[in-house]
Order: C-alpha cells, then sequence, then structure tokens
C-alpha cells in the first residue's frame, strides 16, 4: 500500500514537473522568510532589551507639559507617569522595594497624622518620597552631595529658560 501511495505521488510530480517545481520553490521561498522574520524579530527585541539595559535602570519617568528647571512637570494640569520598561515581566525588585517603602511610609504617615487630614486622595509628602530615594542610592552605592545655603538659594533665584 505505501509502495502504491509513493509510486503515485513520483508519477503525479513527474507528469507536472514546472507546477511541482514552482510549489516547492514556493514553500521554500516561504519558509525562508519565516524563519528569517522570527530572526530579525528575536535580534531586534534582544537589541531594544540591551539597550534599555545600558541606561542603567529599567524605568524612565516622563513628565507632559515639557520644560526644565524649577517647577518643571509640576504645573497645574501636568501629569507624570512611571513608566515600566520590562517588556511585560513584571515589576523587577529595584522598582518595587521603593514601592512597598512608598506604601508603608505613607500609611505610617496617615496613622499618625489622621486627625489633621481630610477624607480625600493625597498626594505622597515630598520629604517621604525624598527620603526614599535618598535610602535606595544609598544602599546602591551612590553617593549624594548636599546644596549649599548659597547653592540652594541660586536654584530658587534662577528665572531664565524656566518657562
Amino acid at each position: 500500500m505505501k509502495r502504491e501511495n509513493f509510486r503515485i505521488a513520483i508519477q503525479g510530480i513527474l507528469s507536472n514537473r514546472l507546477r511541482s517545481a514552482l510549489t516547492m520553490l514556493g514553500i521554500l521561498i516561504g519558509v525562508g522568510a519565516v524563519i528569517l522574520l522570527v530572526a530579525v524579530g528575536n535580534g531586534s527585541s534582544i537589541a531594544v532589551q540591551k539597550n534599555i539595559q545600558n541606561l542603567g535602570t529599567n524605568t524612565l519617568i516622563v513628565f507632559r507639559g515639557g520644560g526644565f528647571g524649577r517647577g518643571a512637570g509640576n504645573r497645574p494640569g501636568t501629569q507624570s507617569r512611571l513608566i515600566n520598561l520590562t517588556a511585560a515581566e513584571g515589576h523587577p525588585a529595584v522598582v518595587m522595594d521603593m514601592s512597598f517603602a512608598n506604601q508603608a511610609l505613607s500609611a505610617e504617615y496617615v496613622v499618625q497624622n489622621h486627625t489633621k487630614l481630610k477624607k480625600q486622595v493625597y498626594v505622597v509628602p515630598k520629604v517621604i518620597d525624598d527620603e526614599i530615594a535618598r535610602l535606595k542610592l544609598i544602599s546602591m552605592g551612590v553617593k549624594i552631595d548636599k546644596l549649599t545655603p548659597e547653592q540652594k538659594k541660586y536654584l530658587n533665584s534662577w528665572e531664565e529658560g524656566t518657562e
């Protein structure tokens, strides 16, 4: 039975040589194109991930509204978003530890100040954010300079180029 089927298949191929050759060529080209596209896609994905890793972090803070200097990004009507660039592979510990610290210290702040707070949504106080950032940088071995009073005065008085 197998021999008979094989003989019929060979006979069909030989009787329609041009059609059979074009069909096989089309199959080879199609398979080659799929393999090429998958390889290019994987290579591009790896290249993008390496570029993101070269940034030194997998998060970016994006501000709408533009501008640099004092108050940029904190103008009324502007928003900021924390964007995770881990390609939907979950949040890495280096991001989540700060998130949990923010939640814990914010909860502590609410407990300590609940009599003074209205029932509304609050932004995390800057002192909490600053302290978490300071501790995170220390844990990463990053040393931070503190501004002198003269530098603070200069930064707060600087007007040119901020609008």
